[in-house]
Order: C-alpha cells, then structure tokens, then sequence
C-alpha cells in the first residue's frame, strides 16, 4: 500500500483537491475540489467522477449520521445521502462568505466560514434547511469544526481564539495558550 497522495496522484490532475473522507455505510471514498469537482472510489486507485450540480470550489467533504456534505466557496454546501451524480442537493445557508466546515453531533449539524480577521461564523441546522447564526462573538473566520465526546470545538487559521460548545448552540471562545494559530485539530482517545 501507499500512502493517500500517491492514490490521489491517480485521480484527474485537472481538479485541485480540498478532502477526501470514507463513508463506511456506503463503502466509497469521496474526494472533492476545484470546480465542484467530487470522485468516488472504492480502493483508492479507480476514481469515478461525480456530478455534484455545482461549479463552485468545495472547501471540504465529510460523512455524519449517514449523509455526505460538502463545503461551498459561496457559504451553501450541498448533501447527498448515496453520493451518486444527480442526487446532489443545495442547501442554502444564507451565508455569503466560504462555507469551510461541517460536523454532526447532539442532533445538529454545524457549519463554520468565513473569509477574514472579523467576519468569521458558526451556524447550526437539524436538517440542513432551516440555519441559526450561533457565533459568539466577533471572531476571525472559523476553518475548521469537529465533534467529539460530547464537545463541538472550531479553530481558525487567522486568530489563537478557540470556540467551543457542548450543545451546538451556545458558543465560547477562549485563547489557545499556543501564540501559534490553532488552525487544526483532531479528535482521537476522548482527546481533541
């Protein structure tokens, strides 16, 4: 075996890649990019291309509560439950700045964006139809967001502040102690 970028060098070098997740219940990979660009494969070296209904950049692509959900530069994203071309559905967030993000956890999904040192967001949706604004305060933007052990944690790569909530909807930020940016996280042993 090799490691992902050696099987992501398989895939068409016209599509700049963003993300790749594993959706266990469907058995497929997902890699998504450039130019709405999302290709699905079983084994890491076929890829197949999937029309996802939009030309628009993905930011990222993540698999919760057996739903695929992709990241617009626009701040929609776009879902599908199978993965397969035309079963792709915009969802509109009202947001206009880029969607970056996306976790499930407490029966909410939570979606994070924006673009600058003040414009940062967290929203949060049951259904990923009707979205509430949850961002606690003026932040820079929200680059990434998981779930884990009961705890939503998003961190940005232009700020040291931290948002953090056991609900989805109530929001605190705090200062990462590091003077670096906190710009990724994981989540693995109870520990992010």
């Amino acid at each position: 075996s090799g490691s992902l970028a050696f099987y992501l060098h398989q895939a068409p070098t016209s599509v700049n890649f963003t993300g790749i997740v594993y959706a266990g219940t469907l058995s497929k990979y997902f890699a998504a990019g450039s130019n709405g660009a999302i290709y699905s494969s079983t084994d890491l070296e076929t890829w197949t291309s999937i029309s996802s209904g939009t030309t628009e950049f993905i930011n990222s692509i993540s698999f919760f509560n057996n739903t695929l959900v992709a990241t617009l530069a626009n701040g929609n994203v776009i879902s599908s439950t199978s993965g397969l071309s035309g079963t792709w559905s915009l969802r509109t967030t009202g947001k206009t700045t880029p969607s970056r993000s996306v976790a499930y956890g407490e029966g909410l999904w939570i979606v994070v964006g924006g673009s600058n040192q003040t414009d940062g967001w967290i929203i949060s949706s049951p259904d990923l139809t009707s979205w509430t604004s949850r961002t606690p305060t003026t932040m820079a933007v929200r680059n990434k967001v998981y779930y884990g052990n009961g705890v939503f944690v998003s961190c940005s790569f232009l700020d040291t502040k931290i948002a953090v909530s056991p609900s989805g909807t109530s929001w605190t930020s705090t200062t990462h102690p590091s003077a670096d940016y906190a710009c990724y996280l994981s989540y693995a042993n109870d520990l992010f």
